[in-house]
Formats: structure tokens, sequence, C-alpha cells
């Protein structure tokens, strides 16, 4: 892959991944809608001395009737109901992963790169007044970069407290053993002194966050968002990783033109 692709891909993640954090879409509310503005994240990564990224990025979202985008996730409703106060939907999605790194620092300069992924599947969410908004989805690696799937559950709880809104997430990711093992394991071609070789079999990751959103105008409106992520103790005794938690922020100032 060339150095421009590298790049590319890299801030292509950071503007999906802030989207999904900031710009939070309420699949069964949705209104046509082009929302643009400069947004700001920072991102701990676990593997062995790579650091902190914090990167100042264009924020643009696009919705138009059944089809969404919300960060790194494109999505299409195909089906939606209401079950007396429940709202269900189901959709076909396609997703964009940055799991691990390339052109590592030292000590994981000799690794090969652990490439992004495009993943696709089915997603079905639940909402409701009363308890929130359950999600669970499914998706499978496209492009032969892992060969795995992940499944994950998510519960957001929306709060409205005048023009504040806060919407805090709780999210279960279970992924499969190619998934984990790509990203975390150490190949057999990769030992060398101090790195032993390394296989996972599966991981489940647990998520904790906000997005707090507040509303200045009609128009305008800052969103902020902090996402913490526990590992999988399989991936944390990985010779690749130093660190248990995996830390993401966001701030953006968003409008929205239609």
């Amino acid at each position: 892959m060339s150095k421009p692709s590298k790049i590319f891909l890299r801030l292509f993640f950071i503007i999906t991944l802030l989207t999904t954090h900031l710009l939070a879409i309420d699949a069964a509310l949705l209104n046509d809608k082009i929302e643009i503005g400069p947004g700001i994240s920072s991102r701990q990564s676990v593997y062995d001395n790579q650091g902190i990224t914090t990167v100042v990025v264009p924020i643009i979202v696009i919705t138009y009737g059944d089809f969404y985008t919300e960060g790194d996730k494109a999505a299409y409703i195909f089906y939606d109901t209401s079950l007396g106060e429940t709202t269900v939907w189901t959709e076909a999605i396609a997703m964009y992963r940055q799991q691990g790194f390339l052109d590592a620092k030292a000590p994981l300069d000799d690794l090969e790169d652990r490439k992004d992924s495009i993943e696709m599947g089915l997603a079905l969410s639940l909402a409701s007044e009363n308890f929130g908004i359950v999600n669970l989805s499914l998706v499978y690696d496209t492009i032969n970069t892992h060969k795995g799937h992940e499944f994950a559950i998510k519960y957001e709880a929306p709060i409205v407290i005048g023009d504040w809104i806060v919407r805090p997430v709780l999210n279960v990711q279970y992924m499969s053993q190619n998934l984990a093992n790509y990203y975390f394991g150490v190949s057999s071609s990769e030992v060398i002194v101090g790195r032993d070789a390394y296989s996972i079999q599966t991981a489940t990751n647990y998520s904790l966050g906000y997005d707090l959103k507040y509303l200045l105008t009609d128009r305008w409106r800052i969103t902020q968002s902090l996402d913490l992520t526990k590992l999988d103790t399989t991936i944390t005794e990985s010779p690749l990783v130093t660190k248990g938690t995996n830390i993401q922020f966001s701030i953006a100032l968003i409008y929205d033109f239609l």
C-alpha cells in the first residue's frame, strides 16, 4: 500500500469514527440532512509504544430517505415497524474498521501492517422511550483482510435536558478467532527475542461512553464524546499490547444545512 493510500485510510477512519460518536443518528426518526463542521479526535493506541493520535478533521454526514451514513458505517433500512410503544427496524450495513496499525514505531516496526478492513452485515434495532435503544449487529470481513466476523450488542439511553442531549452508551463486542488473532496475535514469522508467538481464540470487549450534544441554535450545535473500551484479557496478554483500555475523545462544531 502506498504512503498516500495509508494517509487517506487514516484520515477516512478519523472522519468517520468522529461522526459515529458525535452524530449518532436515531434511525427510526431519520430526516434528510446534510451536516458539516470541524472536529478534533484524540485516540490512544493500545499497541506497545504507538502513542496518542490527535487530528483535526471535517465532519460530513448525509442522510437520504432510508439510507444514511453514520461515521464508519453506511446503512440502508429495509424494514421497520411499530409494536406498541416500541419501534423495530432492520438494516443492511457496511462498516470501515481500523483496528491495527500501519508503519508502526519501534518495537513493532518489524511487524507486518495490521491493515484496515471493510465489513458488511445486518443489524436489528429496537427503540422505546421507556427503555432506550438496543442494537444487535453482525458483520463479516468482505476484502479478506482478517477473514473474521464480529457480533455486537449496543445499548443507548438518550436523555434530554433543555438544550442538552446526553446519550450514555454501553457496547459489548465479540470478536471471532480470525479477527482477534489478525490484529493482536503474533505469527511464527514475527517471533524475535522477547516476543513469542501468540494466538487468540476469541475475545469479548466491553465499551462504556457517552455522546453529549448542546444545541446552540436550530442549525448549530456542539457535540462531544468519550469512549472507554476494556479489552479482553486474551488481547491484553498479547506481546503487542501494553494497555488494557482504549480511549477515544472527540469534539466538534456542527452545522445542519437542511
